[in-house]
């Protein structure tokens, strides 16, 4: 079994508020396919969205900021690891 990482706190600019999860088994291969929406509070401005993730494979990922198209790039390659 991997040794477990410390808890590291999320930058505390941009706090989640809500979130809705979808999950789709795959009970032979032992995976799963997924879909999470989640809602942020931006307290201040900040040049990025930290989220905790462990284990997974991100295929897409967007951000749609209220009332603003906004750009957006997903960097997997920027991922904190060990």
């Amino acid at each position: 079994m991997p040794e477990k990482q410390p808890l590291e706190r999320l930058p505390a600019e941009v706090r989640p508020i809500n979130y809705g999860l979808c999950l789709k088994p795959d009970l032979i291969d032992f995976t799963f396919e997924g879909k999470l929406e989640a809602a942020v509070e931006v307290k201040q401005v900040t040049n990025q969205i930290v989220m905790n993730c462990a284990d997974i494979d991100i295929i897409t990922a967007s951000y749609a900021p209220e009332g603003d198209e906004g750009d957006f790039f997903y960097r997997p390659s920027l991922e904190i690891s060990e």
